[in-house]
């Protein structure tokens, strides 16, 4: 029988729950969407480009199970990875990507939902819709914590103003429909940041999870440039060393990770990627490059020495974290911004059927880079 439901609260207007909050309202979203850095909002930027290739790969024949991945986990020894899984569709396909996780982590995967009527996340563990809970106050039971510690965000990476331009001069207008954007970027959000990371030390999310001929893929597409260590190094990206742990795990799940990257001319840590929307001249040098991050790839990641990133790169702007290196040369060309999205979507298909395309090059790289 389902538990009385009280609502998600959020640090938004003095600590509202979210049914409080008029979400068709543009103000009381920027509220929500900008308890962040203002690069999470700047990349927001390029979902509605990853869920255009989406469909497009849908077309040829790829189911695209209607979830939501939020990974989590707090630091100390023993403490189990958790896996949060919002299921808008409830369907086999997505039933069956829920199992294949629990192979990875057998007691703290759990299902998720909306409650549209009482505007909270509810949650159950697989196979056990009859103990229906909310996910934000089981949580704050778990941690016995008598508040919700909604983290501080650092001033140095929550500029107000570049979030302002995102997402009223951007973001909004980039989704198809009001429901997308709610859907896709403002609940998610909320899930992430307000219901699940004040209990964590630590957080990822999956992208996109396709199924291609019984096989899981997680397609995530990252929005970077690359870097070099000295003047005549090759050329390489970072990923995150938590995250090369998750695509090694789900790898031995039998989940396989094809890493998408759309690479940024503009080769600074602070360039406005608004470009996206203004700057149809240089879409040509906008480069799509992708790989397959197997499992023995991420097991040779994994054996590197970790790098330290500045505090930009946490969630809060107050930790370090640590990253490992991707040759650029690992990666193969899908394309650029401006080829058709229905042939970068042929493209990533070849990916997963393992052709080889043509392999990204340092020069290519440096070809397409602007303000040099």
């Amino acid at each position: 029988m389902k538990t009385k439901i009280h609502g998600t609260q959020t640090p938004v207007g003095n600590g509202s729950v979210l049914s409080q909050l008029d979400l068709n309202n543009k103000n009381i979203q920027f509220e929500l969407l900008s308890y962040d850095k203002h690069q999470t909002l700047e990349g927001l930027q390029i979902e509605p480009i990853a869920m255009t290739y989406i469909k497009h790969l849908e077309h040829l024949g790829l189911e695209v199970p209607n979830v939501t991945t939020v990974i989590a986990k707090q630091k100390g020894a023993g403490n189990a990875r958790c896996f949060f899984v919002w299921d808008r569709n409830n369907n086999w396909a997505s039933q069956e990507y829920i199992r294949t996780l629990q192979r990875l982590a057998p007691y703290t995967t759990f299902s998720v939902g909306f409650d549209e009527e009482s505007c909270d996340f509810y949650c159950h563990k697989p196979g056990r819709e009859e103990k229906v809970i909310s996910l934000q106050t089981y949580l704050q039971g778990k941690r016995s914590f008598a508040t919700i510690p909604f983290p501080s965000i650092k001033q140095n990476v929550r500029d107000i103003e570049r979030q302002m331009a995102v997402f009223w001069g951007r973001l909004h207008g980039a989704f198809e429909t009001i429901d997308n954007f709610r859907n896709e970027v403002l609940l998610n959000r909320v899930m992430k940041n307000f219901v699940i990371q004040p209990f964590f030390s630590w957080l990822w999310d999956l992208d996109r999870i396709v199924l291609y001929r019984n096989q899981y893929w997680e397609i995530e597409l990252k929005h970077k440039y690359p870097f070099r260590r000295g003047t005549k190094a090759p050329l390489k990206f970072g990923i995150n060393i938590g995250q090369a742990k998750l695509v090694r795990d789900l790898g031995t799940a039998g989940v396989r990770t094809l890493h998408l990257i759309l690479v940024k001319p503009d080769w600074k840590k602070d360039s406005d990627p608004g470009y996206i929307f203004n700057r149809r001249d240089i879409y040509h040098k906008v480069l799509l490059i992708g790989t397959e991050l197997t499992l023995a790839k991420a097991e040779a990641l994994l054996n590197q020495k970790a790098h330290e990133s500045d505090e930009t790169t946490s969630f809060t702007g107050a930790t370090k974290n640590h990253f490992l290196e991707i040759s650029a040369t690992d990666f193969h060309v899908l394309g650029s911004y401006q080829t058709p999205p229905e042939e970068v979507a042929r493209n990533i298909k070849c990916l997963l059927d393992g052709v080889s395309l043509e392999k990204v090059t340092d020069r290519l790289l440096e070809s397409c880079r602007i303000n040099k």
